[in-house]
């Protein structure tokens, strides 16, 4: 099967599973992605109520939400159709990631395995950012490596772009561009070179955040990069042991918050009663400025108290976002009986894609442990990954970057097939 049939058949299965769809399952993400965009298109700014500027969320789904709605209308089925082509389109930019560093079997291996994951096929019919983050990061990833592969400082300056684009979409953006300068810098073979690699990525990177900096700024009087994006809340829940370091819901978590933001001085009684409620609402959902780093302090704290058991939570969360596989911990919870019967319905299910996954990935990156575009892959991977942990563990965050994964999946087992081929034609066997 063609590269490009590959990518046809990605976006068929992702358009029926759209069409498949009774009714859209809304989350509070996707509500506020829509209410953002909508407040845009009114004219009243980006806001959740006219007149309060929010910094709660990065920007650049509900803009790109607002100029599609512009475009077609307020129609849900526009924006998870638009998910879908995003879906799609990361097929073919891990086909392109795999051919840089494998070739062309390998490329085939990453296509299907990207076009046909079930979790990935989900996700591209949801009216969320992680779709289009994943796109503008695939493309990051490829400019990258092909900066590697010609040593192009056009590359390089182009991919730094692609990342800050991609951090205005989800903040985990700004993870991949540190390990993006890091491995840059790495690799360059002489000090001028790496100064002048740090300085362009730096620039490039901080080039399409910046106005947003400014704006935030303005309208809040401090410093935000991107948005709160729950960072502080984040962090303190991934180490909260009370929890095991899980969000159980916005309900189940506000007797745990409360004592944190029982810190927070009073709202100003000037404040008018629309931007007030607006406030609290804000600060309720520990996403205010001022509630982003009393959470994170908090957090801190708690790590200083228990070291050891902060480490257990971190493993944890590592676990829930990578050694659960689709649809076998979903099996496994309604699979009656005890705990053990639970888990033993997960091992059965969920450990043998765990191993095949895991297995073929670590064969691909042995294969190209001595390729500079690999290693820089790989340290882009597992930096995202590794901060990841430090909040609560979920299978929405590994969308973005399990394209690179199945990179590293398609080598392995295009290393495999060339070996059992090279042994079929051999003389004597079979």
């Amino acid at each position: 099967m063609t590269l490009p049939t590959i990518v046809v058949v990605a976006l068929v299965v992702r358009i029926v599973a759209v069409a498949a769809q009774p009714v859209l399952s809304t989350t509070d993400d996707a509500e506020q992605y829509e209410r953002l965009a909508l407040s845009l298109l009114m004219g009243r700014g980006y806001s959740y109520a006219a007149g309060v500027p929010s910094v709660e969320r990065a920007p650049g789904y509900s803009f790109f939400l607002a100029g599609l709605f512009a475009l077609v209308g307020h129609h849900t089925v526009a924006a998870q159709v638009a998910s879908a082509l995003f879906g799609a389109l990361s097929v073919a930019l891990a086909a392109w990631t795999a051919r840089i560093v494998g070739g062309g079997g390998a490329a085939q291996g990453a296509a299907v395995l990207t076009a046909l994951d079930p979790y990935l096929v989900q996700s591209s019919t949801q009216i969320l950012s992680e779709p289009l983050f994943a796109a503008v990061l695939g493309g990051a990833v490829v400019l990258s490596l092909s900066a590697v592969r010609r040593d192009d400082l056009r590359l390089w300056a182009a991919a730094g772009f692609l990342i800050g684009l991609s951090s205005l979409v989800r903040p985990a953006g700004l993870v991949v561009g540190v390990a993006l300068i890091l491995g840059a810098v790495a690799l360059a073979p002489t000090r001028s070179r790496r100064i002048m690699l740090g300085l362009v990525l730096s620039a490039a990177i901080a080039a399409p955040i910046a106005p947003w900096s400014i704006r935030n700024y303005a309208v809040l009087g401090e410093f935000v990069p991107i948005a709160t994006a729950y960072r502080g809340l984040n962090l303190w829940t991934g180490a909260l042991a009370a929890t095991d370091g899980a969000w159980l819901g916005a309900g189940a978590m506000e007797p745990h918050m409360a004592p944190v933001l029982a810190r927070l001085p009073p709202l100003s009684p000037e404040l008018d009663e629309r931007r007030r409620a607006e406030l609290a609402r804000q600060r309720q959902a520990g996403v205010t400025p001022e509630a982003d780093r009393a959470f994170t302090e908090a957090a801190v704290e708690m790590v200083k108290a228990d070291p050891p058991g902060y480490v257990r939570l971190y493993f944890l969360n590592l676990t829930r976002t990578w050694l659960a596989p689709e649809g076998a911990w979903g099996l496994a919870q309604r699979v009656g009986g005890d705990r053990s019967a639970r888990w033993l319905v997960w091992a059965l299910v969920g450990l043998p894609q765990i191993l095949l996954v895991g297995l073929t990935a670590a064969l691909g990156l042995w294969r190209v442990r001595d390729d500079p575009a690999a290693r820089l892959l790989a340290l882009m991977l597992i930096t995202y990954a590794a901060v990841h942990s430090l909040a609560p563990g979920d299978l929405r965050l590994r969308v973005p970057v399990l394209p690179m994964v199945f990179v590293f999946c398609g080598l392995g087992a295009d290393q495999v097939l060339h070996r059992w081929r090279r042994s079929e034609r051999r003389p004597g066997t079979g």
